[in-house]
């Protein structure tokens, strides 16, 4: 394994190959971040490739800051539909939902 020393847009990323082909598949890498459980599972894999050396340091800061990002994100909306739920059936007078909700009353 070798560290590419080169920095911004021109860093060559990582290649996957194709195990039936041998050749390299350019298919960018999809990560499903919907839940928390994903969040965690990345944040995880990108720990390792620290770790591992297969990553800088300051990369993986950062990638693991706008997976909080995205953590905090995940949390706060379902906080907040639990909240309008709770609301909804408490059948409280003057709620509103938080500006730009999803959920309308």
């Amino acid at each position: 394994m070798t560290k590419d020393k080169r920095k911004g847009p021109d860093k060559k990323r990582a290649e996957t190959i194709d195990g039936a082909t041998g050749k390299p598949d350019h298919t960018p890498r999809r990560i499903d971040l919907s839940s928390l459980k994903d969040i965690r599972l990345e944040l995880a894999a990108v720990y390792r490739k620290m770790d591992g050396g297969e990553i800088e340091s300051q990369d993986g800061t950062r990638r693991a800051y706008v997976l909080k990002t995205i953590h905090d994100v995940i949390v706060s909306a379902e906080l907040e539909r639990r909240i309008q739920d709770l609301e909804e059936r408490q059948g409280l007078p003057g709620t509103r939902s938080l500006p730009n909700a999803a959920h309308t009353h």
